[in-house]
């Protein structure tokens, strides 16, 4: 199967710094950690977007802020802003995210070595 003598696990395929998230049971039956791009805080009865990438820091006016998202998170926070402007423009309760497929595969491949190649050949999505 695909140049593999066993199909490799989520372990041996994990990058060696993960983007936060959720395990979640994919399609071969293993957890495999899905980055979140953002969460929802309810404050005071308020719900409050909150990003889930790094940035950097930034030391501006005598205080430490939140710069620019980390060139390792870019790719990753598009597909979140995407997901997000998606959810923004929902109609009666329903969306659509363009390209959905696509963007769930990078963004597994953003926490581990695999391309829409491998993830196909591994069977994850459904």
């Amino acid at each position: 199967m695909f140049g593999w003598s066993t199909r490799p696990t989520p372990n041996q395929l994990r990058r060696e710094s993960l983007i936060d998230g959720n395990l979640v049971k994919l399609s071969d039956g293993n957890p495999w950690q899905i980055p979140m791009a953002q969460s929802f805080l309810d404050q005071a009865g308020s719900i409050r977007y909150v990003e889930r990438f790094a940035r950097t820091l930034e030391f501006r006016d005598g205080e430490w802020v939140a710069g620019r998202i980390i060139p390792a998170h870019e790719s990753f926070a598009n597909i979140g802003k995407i997901v997000f402007d998606a959810w923004r423009s929902a109609s009666n309760g329903r969306f659509d995210i363009p390209d959905a497929t696509n963007l769930c595969c990078k963004a597994i491949c953003c926490n581990y070595r695999l391309s829409a190649i491998e993830v196909g050949a591994l069977g994850l999505l459904t």
